[in-house]
């Protein structure tokens, strides 16, 4: 049957609980399945040029994507098919605005890594539920379904059912290097040309014989087909701060051109408020800066720069009231899974607010038996993508869930990422990690990493005891401030399970206490997104209200209200509340009431057996009205709860592939609304969900043990 992959953005309608019978659906997908790939807007966009195979190791692999120019294609997607056997065995998210090379058509190469050679295929989708399209809502489409050396029938994914159509040229295991299969002929749309056999490649050009619109482009040298960005500070920023945005023109190989000296245009694509700044400037080989550029209210963003024909879309601009979720460290693995030590130990993160790059200058750990510890750990950070292969080849995900962080730098908001040496005798088992979104992978070749005591654990407490260890996690330079540096400690032998190898520490935002519940070798407990403690509030003149909601079966002695003013310390217990199973939670802070400043707060819990949970942390000012709420979600082993500031809420949860699971009832309150969602109706692993609080959409994904 075909999978659709369900809108995550407003609530639309797309999506029917009504089963439909089984005869009925087959008949109704089927033609589904006949009338998407002729569509109207279909035709006008398609492979145009592709490379799989040459002689020795392959070199340069891609597709390239012919469409009208000015098309978006953050709203694509392509999926990767084996013509063994029918199964989808990979996927990427394309990006990048189609350039005017030709009459208003152009192209756009995509480089890839896992085109496999044979009988194999692949699916070009529309999907406007891609978090980078700004496109309106709508289904998934399949565009395309072609295959090379072969025929097959797609056996999963969302192309199931459906006859791959050979293009009906190769490339040979003889395949001169920088020779591809290329489409050729006159028209607008796929039908209109024919695929030649193996010929002199044109990635990011018209290709040799082909004529848009009744008109003949000569292909040419096209070496700037896409303009890039970075952003400094990286990640989050108040409304109406200043923040610097680079713009290089690249090449096909992802490179910037230093001949090109044109001048580059800033402008806003999307988002509430307005872009101020200077917004034209010229490029200095192939890179022009644009220094003091704001943003005038809270919301997501993106920009677009132009150059004559050329255009590109930055990634999104987060502008918010509270730049305050640092990069934090999520958990360590300090006894090494088999092997030598050092080498085998791991370090887990969370981005925060913030895009990271992976520079030694932007990513700085510390670790001793001394606070602050001195010793570097990542003084020399490099990439290393056969080590990340063979990462995802242990994992056994499909599709892949690790990234090799060099070469997509930076690390967005929002991601999980791990620090790591590498070491081939080295195994894990990351299987329980499958369906989660990607991990960034980080390799440090700092010799401390494994020569100074490595990470103590249980194995050194006969003769060493159980000092206290360090680690000093500093992403300073992202902010340019030190609001970004954490400490976290832990005890060996006390704080550590001791079961052997692959023992490790979970550890709260800021450096809040471990925890310890790993399984050894199996870090499955690290990355999970699981909102044990959803803490919201509201600035009020007569004291600041704190709202916070646990799930049923979450069993809480006492709450500590701590409260400081800055976020990155100091804080100090307020206040004491009880704790009550599956309830909602109210305190006022009234000592705020005699003050006129910005206040951070958060959330300590005490289960029964005295262990300690902490929340995020949130800051209420008299300085500004919150433009944006914030959901929170709370876990637990009984219950999903959604809850917010406002009046009413509506949740609904869906499988990866856009399954409906659950569309609940609409919740309502007064200042402080939640929802609830019995476990026991929902699957295990990965769900999205889509939230409605107050009028305004939320999405995102959780996973479930």
């Amino acid at each position: 049957m075909l999978k659709t992959r369900g809108r995550i953005r407003g609530f639309g309608g797309q999506f029917s609980s009504k089963p439909l019978s089984g005869a009925l659906a087959c008949v109704l997908l089927s033609a589904i399945l006949l009338i998407i790939p002729f569509s109207g807007h279909a035709q006008t966009i398609f492979v145009n040029e592709l490379h799989y195979d040459n002689v020795g190791q392959d070199t340069l692999e891609g597709i390239e994507i012919a469409a009208p120019a000015g098309t978006d294609l953050a709203c694509y997607r392509v999926v990767w098919y084996n013509g063994a056997n029918g199964l989808e065995y990979g996927e990427q998210i394309l990006s990048g605005i189609v350039p005017d090379l030709c009459n208003g058509y152009g192209v756009l190469w995509l480089g890839f890594v896992n085109n496999q050679n044979g009988n194999d295929g692949l699916a070009l989708v529309y999907s406007p539920s891609m978090p980078s399209c700004s496109a309106p809502s709508g289904p998934d489409s399949v565009i395309q379904l072609i295959s090379y050396e072969g025929p097959f029938t797609a056996a999963d994914g969302p192309a199931t059912g459906t006859l791959a159509v050979d293009i009906g040229v190769s490339e040979p295991i003889n395949n001169p290097v920088g020779n591809n299969l290329q489409l050729a002929g006159s028209g607008t749309v796929y039908t209109d040309f024919t695929w030649q056999a193996p010929a002199p490649e044109t990635p990011g050009q018209i290709n040799a014989g082909q004529v848009f619109n009744g008109v003949s482009c000569t292909p040419g040298t096209v070496s700037q087909d896409t303009l890039t960005f970075s952003e400094y500070p990286s990640g989050c920023h108040q409304p109406d701060s200043a923040f610097t945005v680079t713009v290089c023109v690249t090449d096909y190989s992802g490179f910037p051109d230093p001949t090109f000296s044109g001048s580059i245009t800033l402008s806003k694509t999307f988002g509430p408020g307005s872009l101020s700044g200077t917004l034209t400037q010229v490029a200095v080989n192939g890179c022009a800066t644009f220094p003091g550029l704001s943003l005038s209210q809270a919301g997501r963003y993106r920009l677009t720069a132009t150059s004559g024909a050329l255009s590109g879309t930055s990634p999104q601009v987060f502008i918010s009231n509270n730049c305050d979720t640092c990069p934090w460290m999520t958990g360590a693995m300090i006894d090494a899974c088999q092997g030598s030590e050092g080498n085998n130990e791991i370090l887990f993160f969370n981005s925060g607010n913030f895009s990271i790059p992976v520079t030694s200058s932007s990513i700085n750990i510390h670790y001793g038996a001394s606070s602050p510890p001195a010793t570097s750990y990542t003084s020399n950070l490099i990439g290393n993508a056969d080590y990340v292969d063979s990462l995802n080849t242990l994992a056994g995900c499909s599709p892949p869930i690790f990234l090799n962080a060099a070469d997509t730098s930076p690390i967005p908001p929002g991601a999980d990422f791990m620090i790591m040496r590498f070491d081939p005798t080295r195994i894990y088992d990351f299987g329980n990690w499958c369906g989660r979104s990607p991990i960034y992978v980080v390799f440090t070749f700092d010799p401390n990493w494994n020569t100074t005591g490595n990470f103590k654990n249980c194995v050194d407490c006969a003769t060493s005891g159980t000092t206290p260890r360090f680690f000093e996690v500093d992403f300073t330079n992202l902010f340019g401030g030190d609001t970004c540096k954490f400490t976290y400690s832990y005890i060996p032998c006390t704080d550590l399970p001791c079961l052997g190898n692959g023992d490790g520490l979970n550890f709260g935002y800021g450096g809040g206490p471990p925890t310890a519940n790993w399984n050894q070798c199996e870090p499955i407990d690290v990355l999970d997104i699981n909102y044990s403690l959803g803490l919201n509030g509201m600035y009020a003149a007569s004291g600041n209200k704190l709202y916070w909601t646990i799930g049923k079966g979450a069993e809480v002695s006492r709450f500590e209200i701590e409260r400081s003013a800055k976020p990155e310390g100091g804080f100090a217990v307020i206040g004491t509340l009880a704790g009550k199973m599956a309830d909602n939670f109210e305190y006022v802070d009234q000592q705020s009431a005699a003050t006129s400043q910005t206040w951070f707060y958060r959330l300590k819990a005490y289960d029964m057996d005295g262990a300690e949970s902490l929340s995020r942390i949130v800051s209420l000012s008299p300085f500004y009205t919150p433009q944006e709420e914030n959901l929170d979600i709370a876990t637990s082993p009984g219950e999903l709860v959604f809850s917010g500031q406002g009046s009413e809420l509506w949740v609904k949860l869906y499988s990866p592939e856009g399954k409906l699971l659950y569309d609940g009832p609409k919740s309502t309150g007064q200042n402080w609304v939640s929802h609830r969602v019995d476990r026991s109706l929902l699957p295990h692993g990965l769900l999205l969900y889509q939230a409605q609080l107050n009028g305004n959409s939320h999405f995102g994904k959780i996973y479930l043990k």
